[in-house]
């Protein structure tokens, strides 16, 4: 039981520091000294809970003689204080993160229009439209092609069949 409460209350005081940081994060009127001491906050609750975390696997497989279960959470939070440690890190991921979301949000609300005008469900909508969707190359266009607005069925004939999101914009 020793180790056991002794675990307990590590966790605890690390639950406590993430919680007086987060407090004194939000005194801050500044959104980029709030922003600064939350992840400063994080970043020692994430250190703390990993050296708790390898202490106590430690503690409990010299005292049991066998391997800790808990041994399956320390490759995660290192691996996540690692990325909350580089901010550099964080705003790659959050940008891949944000792109995923985007292209998915694009999607499913260009289908959902199509499906309102075309009275199909926005997923029948979707797939005809990835079997459709043709692209120009930019070279292949002129400064008479962007002059105006109007139809030309002359640059079906430049185009090529395409993935979604295999071209780089809208014209």
């Amino acid at each position: 039981t020793a180790p056991y409460y002794s675990r307990f209350v590590a966790y605890g005081i690390c639950n406590l520091t993430l919680t007086c940081g987060f407090l004194r994060a939000m005194r801050c009127t500044e959104a980029i000294s709030m922003q600064r001491r939350m992840w400063t906050a994080l970043r020692i609750w994430l250190l703390m809970s990993t050296l708790v975390c390898a202490c106590s696997i430690s503690m409990w497989s010299v005292s049991c003689q066998y391997l800790d279960s808990s041994v399956g959470w320390l490759p995660p939070l290192v691996l996540l204080t690692a990325l909350v440690a580089a901010p550099s890190a964080r705003q790659r991921l959050h940008s891949s993160l944000n792109v995923v979301f985007v292209k998915k949000s694009e999607e499913r609300a260009a289908a959902g229009v199509a499906g309102l005008v075309g009275s199909c469900t926005a997923k029948a909508a979707l797939a005809q439209a990835a079997g459709r969707f043709r692209s120009v190359q930019l070279t292949a266009l002129g400064f008479d092609d962007l002059s105006d607005n109007k139809p030309d069925p002359e640059l079906f004939s430049r185009s090529s069949a395409e993935s979604l999101h295999g071209c780089d914009a809208f014209v």
